[in-house]
């Protein structure tokens, strides 16, 4: 079994969006120590139920500080993203990290060829 966490970055009365961001994203940083298994931010925009308008950029931010928990969307909102570039995001270009995935693999079981020079 693995345990996962669902950062919501929830609004709260009389705090900042700021410092509100500042501990969701510390507690995320944190899960990895904390033996969490996956991290998987949702999408939600323009309501301070949950502030993460871009789920792969605070990915990628995570990607960069930590080095075993798996990273993963939980949720792309399509009518505000275009299908193509969800499509990009979500095959974890630019925020997998290959010291994570050894044979670089979507979770589609796609193959990430890179170019040569």
């Amino acid at each position: 079994m693995q345990i996962g966490m669902m950062p919501l970055i929830q609004g709260h009365p009389g705090t900042s969006d700021a410092e509100i961001y500042k501990q969701e994203l510390d507690l995320a940083l944190q899960a990895e120590s904390l033996g969490f298994d996956l991290l998987m931010p949702v999408e939600h925009h323009f309501f301070d139920y949950a502030m993460i308008p871009d789920n792969v950029a605070f990915l990628s931010y995570v990607a960069g500080r930590t080095t075993t928990i798996k990273l993963m969307p939980c949720a792309f909102i399509l009518p505000w993203n275009d299908p193509l570039r969800v499509t990009e995001k979500a095959s974890g270009k630019g925020w997998t990290s290959v010291r994570r995935s050894s044979n670089r693999t979507s979770n589609a079981g796609a193959r990430f060829h890179s170019k040569g020079p």
